[in-house]
């Protein structure tokens, strides 16, 4: 059985359980265990069915996504250049540290794209941690990658079973709120995109 089978028949509030572990671990190592957009298109579907709410398990893999992140900045920040020869760093490889790497070498706009990129998106925070970027300069990009990404993988298993008539509805109420704190994002990005994203680089 795969992970989409085996999410879908798992009880809604079970759903919800899943959703948050996941944005809680993810940024922490977790997605190297169980794959972020599998469980979020599956969650996404689901709500189409009626088996959860979309609005509430937005919200909740959004917070919680964002909170499992800083918590894989915060491991960065206190292992700093140790981190990649623990044993966890030791079974990532270092093909896969290199390819994080060469995310951050790219800027601003590379660290909010890590989002989207598979095995990347668990190690980055903690790489940016071990960094020495500030939290708040890294929790702006992180943001952005996160609201876009996250409601992207949900809509994406929504629309595939229900098609765009209730996606419409669902625009209609609350997209005037997505679209402000996208707004935001953007603004945010847009004042900080001209800075490198690390001074120096983690061995």
């Amino acid at each position: 059985m795969d992970i989409a089978s085996a999410v879908a028949l798992v009880p809604a509030a079970g759903v919800y359980v899943i959703v948050v572990g996941l944005g809680l671990t993810e940024g922490a190592f977790g997605g190297l265990v169980l794959p972020g957009a599998v469980t979020l298109v599956t969650a996404g579907a689901l709500a189409a069915t009626g088996a959860i709410s979309l609005p509430l398990i937005l919200s909740l893999a959004v917070v919680a996504t964002l909170v499992g992140d800083s918590v894989g900045y915060a491991i960065g920040r206190r292992l700093g250049a140790g981190m990649t020869t623990t044993r966890v760093g030791r079974l990532i490889g270092a093909k896969g540290w290199d390819r994080a790497r060469a995310i951050l070498d790219k800027g601003t706009a590379a660290l909010v794209a890590s989002r989207w990129i598979g095995v990347v998106r668990s190690l980055v925070p903690a790489l940016v941690g071990a960094s020495g970027l500030s939290y708040t300069r890294f929790l702006r990009a992180n943001a952005l990658g996160v609201v876009t990404y996250v409601p992207a993988m949900l809509l994406l298993g929504y629309v595939s079973v229900e098609g765009g008539e209730r996606l419409g509805e669902w625009a209609v109420t609350y997209g005037p709120a997505v679209f402000a704190v996208a707004l935001s994002a953007l603004l945010v990005w847009f004042a900080a995109r001209s800075r490198p994203v690390v001074s120096g680089r983690v061995a």
